[in-house]
């Protein structure tokens, strides 16, 4: 959706202050699983036991990143689909006029082509979708004209066909999507500024329009929404409620509001089992809608600057946001890429994109797309043992020397710094080693070396002059005597 602030004429009116805001429903087609991943590890895989390394898987969920800009002039206004692997962007207002070129975008080389002007007449404010190899525009403005004309899009021929006009009144600013075969246009904002709450199915097969019930959340316009599966959602245009339409019983059921207050020129796309709404508001906020828990996460804001009235589809797994206002009256051309949320699954139970892994073992990681879609990759990892150090110990005698001799590395480092000692008293050594891969022992070898030092005792007496004593030691082996 796109706000536009501009002047006109009017036949009654010298000049009228028109609003013209635009949606844009993105149809999602079965996922292209072109996804792929590495392990991209944080140093060598081949490391010694007290090291350890971090394995990182090279995609990242949650993120956008910026794409070639569209060749097209800068616009807001403008719609958008995707139809297989391509998406398409165009009409809508320039700043100057409203618009009627069409470009398509291709991914897989990141360009844009021009295609076959849209069949109509140059507008803003128009609504599309796209049903199986189709594409369809209708509804819009130019000036205070509103259009009830409905066109088909085949990439096939490059070529636009007028289809029966939509069934209920002119209008623009509406909202559209696309439920398996069919599609659906409501709401809007028509002649004399009345908002409608209508809600009508399209038939391709029989090119007819037929009504169904009416939007739950009442009358509106500027609204957005998408599909998922069999289901349709809408909701926003001011306010923040949601409604979810399921076609097979043709009823509107309220699920859980998105945000906190009103937005406004939003734009909506879908990836697999998510829905997704961004922007609007003048913001860059994504929201991500689960219709299993009926909740709303916020994602990563989309990159560039805050805009609203942007173009969104997606493709494959991957959602797109193109163009749009940026502030009152300045229109961007960017588009940005979104990577969903993705799921982590280590061989070894961890659910995160980086684990830090202490032992050998081959290491797979399983990565899992909103879509569905899967990659693996696989990571070696070898570690190689500590070298356990063993060394002798022993006894000397003062004075003496001691030869200590390690084993179990190729180099060694002793404390003190020579493995011939002469400890003045009981020593003990500590010796650490390194192997011939350069792994460092874990723990240090202990070496004492025992100093034995004799304790000598010997008996004292009297004697009469003239007589003899003997002096009896112990506590050696041999002794020597002063005299």
């Amino acid at each position: 959706m796109n706000t536009i602030f501009k002047i006109t004429k009017s036949s009654n009116i010298t000049y009228a202050l028109v609003i013209f805001l635009n949606f844009h429903f993105i149809q999602l087609y079965k996922a292209q699983c072109s996804f792929a991943t590495s392990i991209i590890p944080s140093g060598p895989t081949t490391f010694c036991s007290t090291n350890n390394v971090m394995l990182s898987a090279s995609s990242t969920g949650n993120t956008w990143t910026q794409k070639a800009n569209s060749t097209g002039t800068n616009r807001m206004g403008a719609v958008g689909f995707s139809i297989g692997s391509k998406g398409y962007v165009g009409t809508g207002w320039n700043g100057t006029s409203d618009t009627n070129d069409f470009w398509e975008y291709d991914p897989s080389t990141n360009s844009w082509t021009q295609k076959a002007n849209f069949g109509g007449t140059a507008r803003e404010g128009a609504s599309g979708f796209s049903i199986g190899t189709k594409g369809y525009i209708g509804l819009g403005a130019t000036g205070l004209t509103k259009y009830n004309d409905f066109w088909e899009y085949d990439p096939g021929t490059n070529s636009w066909t007028q289809r029966a006009n939509f069934g209920g009144a002119a209008r623009f600013i509406a909202t559209g999507f696309s439920i398996g075969t069919k599609g659906y246009f409501g709401c809007g904002n028509g002649a004399g500024s009345v908002d409608y709450s209508d809600f009508w199915e399209y038939d391709p097969g029989a090119n007819s329009w037929t009504q169904k019930a009416s939007f739950a959340g009442g009358a509106r316009n500027r609204a957005t929404g998408f599909s998922i599966g069999t289901k349709g959602y809408l909701g926003t245009g001011g306010a923040n409620d949601f409604w979810e339409y399921d076609p097979s019983f043709n009823t509107w059921t309220q699920k859980a509001n998105v945000g906190s207050s009103g937005i406004i020129g939003a734009t909506g796309f879908c990836i697999g089992t998510k829905g997704y709404i961004a922007c609007g508001s003048l913001t860059n906020i994504l929201y991500e809608y689960d219709p299993g828990t009926n909740t709303w996460l916020t994602g990563a804001n989309v990159g560039g600057p805050i805009r609203d009235f942007a173009v969104g589809f997606s493709i494959g797994n991957k959602g797109y946001i193109v163009g749009g206002q940026t502030t009152s009256s300045v229109f961007t051309n960017d588009i940005w890429e979104y990577e969903p949320n993705i799921l982590y699954q280590w061989s070894n139970t961890q659910t995160t994109q980086s684990i830090t892994v202490f032992s050998s073992a081959v290491y797979n990681v399983t990565l899992t797309s909103v879509t569905g879609c899967t990659a693996t990759a696989s990571q070696a990892v070898t570690v190689l043992p500590s070298p356990t150090i063993t060394c002798n110990s022993g006894s000397i005698c003062a004075g003496s020397s001691f030869n200590i001799i390690p084993g179990g590395a190729s180099t060694y480092t002793i404390t003190g710094g020579s493995f011939n000692v002469s400890p003045l008293s009981t020593t003990s050594y500590f010796i650490s080693g390194t192997d011939a891969s350069g792994c460092v022992s874990a723990s240090s070898a202990v070496s004492t070396v025992t100093v034995n030092t004799p304790f000598v005792s010997v008996n004292s007496g009297s004697i009469c002059g003239g007589s003899s004593f003997t002096l009896t030691p112990s506590g050696a082996t041999t002794y020597t005597i002063t005299g």
